[in-house]
């Protein structure tokens, strides 16, 4: 009986991999507020011996770490069978559009720059990837992530970039790299709300 009620009560265990101490000593403390069992490493090779030993649920990295960088991290996650499926979250100041490319080929699920999000974002998205109170999958819900735009000529693209106040081509004014539309849970709104905002990944720059 004990067994079968710890079972279904087990909290999400998530592994955070930096080498910024404070940084990470936040996050680890954000998190375990948040009702979190949270693993933590200070480099790439012990985040891959932590993650092998322990199996968390989720995985957030840096990418520019001691001894094994962060695209080591999700390289190897995603070619082990027990870790493969695990979402792999990238949480770096890096903004690179290289970066993130590379990032996402690699398999990771998400790119998340630090200067763009808080944490409760971050926490938000982790619950998200979780599955944790996003309601059942699919059915037409809105879903968290970066969306790639491409309006056709006869939309009402123009008139939404005005209202907005960017560039009608949905380009960064300050580095030309495409707008991507950022869509986020919003846990202080009723029902499945999102709030969401034009922002470049390139430089972090995001017009609401």
């Amino acid at each position: 009986m004990n067994s079968k009620l710890n079972n279904q009560t087990r909290r999400s265990k998530i592994l955070i991999i930096d080498d910024a101490e404070d940084l990470r000593e936040i996050y680890v403390q954000k998190f375990k507020q948040e009702g979190f069992e949270v693993l933590e490493a200070k480099d790439g090779l012990e985040g891959l011996n932590v993650a092998f030993e322990q199996k968390p649920d989720l995985v957030i990295t840096g990418i520019m770490m001691p001894r094994v960088d962060g695209f080591e991290v999700i390289n190897t996650l995603k070619k082990d069978a027990q870790m493969k499926n695990a979402p792999v979250l990238v949480f770096s100041h890096l903004g690179r559009q290289e970066d993130i490319d590379k990032a996402l080929a690699l398999g990771a699920d998400d790119f998340l720059i630090q200067a763009t999000f808080t944490p409760d974002q971050v926490v938000e998205k982790v619950r998200a990837r979780l599955g944790q109170g996003s309601g059942e999958e699919g059915k037409g819900e809105i879903k968290e992530g970066h969306f790639n735009l491409n309006f056709e000529r006869n939309s009402e693209a123009a008139s939404l970039a005005k209202t907005l106040g960017i560039d009608s081509s949905f380009v960064c004014a300050s580095c030309g790299n495409n707008l991507v539309l950022d869509a986020i849970h919003d846990a202080g709104r009723p029902g499945k709300r999102v709030t969401g905002f034009f922002k470049c990944l390139k430089c972090g720059k995001k017009a609401e």
